[in-house]
């Protein structure tokens, strides 16, 4: 997959003030990045990417950190033969963010599309199956996740939370 974005790990030549005037639409992400991103990721609790274009713009992030998806019926169904497991390896995507100024250009479902592809298809030192996603349950976050990029609801008791986990079969993106 080609993409004319550069994903750079969050490191401390980014510095607070840099990542300061990053500023999507939601006040919680943007305050992320700014205050929490780092210690979450020297807690090994969530790894921070920027994402920036041909102009070294600071386009958007995303958070990502090992998890996994409980076996149901469902899950199981997608595997016909081997070993049953209690639960599937899965990357968890905890922000998502684009900045306010690249909204409208499709930038989200690109940087999207390079976690698939990248997950999917490029060596890993671990496997995993499956990319989830607590997304905001409102109708603009959710459209993001399920008509743009496929993702699935994991279950429809979450319907009336603050949030809905949905999944990705990285299956899907494998060539």
């Amino acid at each position: 997959m080609e993409s004319s974005f550069t994903h750079i790990r969050l490191s401390d030549t980014f510095t607070p003030a840099f990542l300061r005037k990053f500023r999507c639409s939601d006040t919680y992400l943007n305050q992320f990045l700014e205050r929490r991103a780092r210690k979450h990721q020297n807690e090994l609790l969530a790894v921070t990417y920027l994402v920036f274009n041909e102009q070294t713009n600071l386009i958007g992030y995303y958070t990502l950190s090992s998890d996994s998806m409980p076996a149901t019926d469902v899950i199981r169904s997608k595997f016909t033969n081997g070993k049953l497991y209690h639960s599937y390896p899965a990357i968890k995507i905890g922000r998502f963010a684009i900045d306010g100024k690249y909204k409208g250009f499709n930038y989200g479902s690109i940087v999207m599309d390079f976690i698939k592809y990248r997950f999917a298809n490029i060596q890993q030192e671990v496997a995993s199956r499956y990319l989830l996603v607590d997304a905001y349950n409102n109708d603009k976050v959710l459209s993001f996740y399920k008509e743009k990029n496929n993702f699935e609801f994991w279950t429809k008791e979450d319907k009336d939370s603050n949030t809905r986990l949905m999944y990705y079969d990285l299956m899907k993106s494998k060539i």
